[in-house]
């Protein structure tokens, strides 16, 4: 993503069986001219670019993301601490979850 958007990088992320987890940092300042990031916009285009990979060369198109997404602003330390703690320690949870089978 942070070839098609220059003003973001991705601090951490987790990939589980059925969601994903990652953290999207937009850079201070005005160093690229990307008038339409917003998290909309870079969930879309990373949506449509997995699914455009999972999907080449097959025959049948699979449906891999749901409609929206959930987001939450990191607005301190500690609750950007909170939250990688919380994406490195998810797989542990894994076992757990209501859709594990």
């Amino acid at each position: 993503m942070p070839e098609k958007y220059s003003n973001i990088s991705i601090h951490n992320y987790v990939i589980m069986p059925n969601h994903l987890h990652l953290i999207i940092q937009q850079k201070n300042g005005r160093e690229s001219p990307c008038p339409t990031t917003n998290i909309t916009n870079i969930m879309g285009y990373f949506k449509y670019q997995t699914t455009k990979l999972i999907n080449e060369g097959n025959n049948n198109i699979i449906k891999i993301w749901q409609r929206s997404f959930y987001d939450h602003i990191i607005r301190n330390e500690k609750d950007f601490l909170r939250i990688v703690s919380y994406i490195k320690t998810n797989p542990l949870k894994w076992q757990l979850d209501k859709y594990y089978k």
